[in-house]
């Protein structure tokens, strides 16, 4: 399984941006040897693709592509895991506490790969960044070489954040959220 610019055997790619309102059906899918395999927000479809296929992660850019794609095509009820890397992408104007925007620079930024305790040998630590709903977490995963990720802690770093641009998802598709959801409902039919 080759990752993100590699076009080897896995691909994905997002629908472009909306009219304005949310299709009823919307699928993003892993690209397989023998076909697709649909992507539902769960962990479960990437790990059995990943144990059919394999992974090629034998690389610090393989690892981290392989990372924030994992991170945003599982999802919890607010949506992605996003590893946010540039701290410019958020507006600190209602964060709470007041004072965690003066840490952000601290804490967004690219992902770091740590030396794991095994030497690397099986795993590879890397900190993260990550956007859940409107809340910042500061992470840590562990990469294990046959592709599997554990969270091994995290920290709540901010409340209220937002994204620039704002943009809100359904399923695994973006659209602007200029404007409260609600009021985009408006189903294709």
């Amino acid at each position: 399984m080759r990752l993100a610019q590699e076009y080897g055997a896995v691909a994905w790619c997002l629908p472009p941006p909306f009219d304005g309102t949310i299709p009823r059906h919307i699928q993003s899918y892993l690209y397989g040897p023998d076909g697709f395999t649909p992507l539902d927000g769960a962990s479960k479809p990437v790990h059995e693709h990943r144990e059919l296929h394999g992974i090629a992660i034998d690389t610090d850019d393989r690892r981290k592509a392989f990372l924030r794609f994992f991170c945003f095509f599982v999802r919890g009820a607010d949506g992605p895991f996003e590893v946010q890397e540039d701290p410019d992408g958020f507006d600190a104007t209602a964060v709470r506490p007041p004072d965690a925007f003066k840490e952000f620079e601290e804490i967004v930024g690219p992902l770091r790969a740590h030396e794991a305790q095994d030497g690397g040998a099986g795993s590879f630590l890397y900190d993260a960044c990550l956007l859940y709903g409107h809340q910042l977490f500061r992470v840590r995963f562990c990469i294990y070489t046959h592709g599997v990720i554990e969270m091994l802690g995290d920290e709540l770093v901010g409340e209220n954040v937002r994204r620039v641009p704002q943009i809100g998802f359904a399923g695994t598709a973006r659209y602007s959220a200029l404007r409260p959801l609600r009021k985009r409902l408006a189903y294709k039919q």
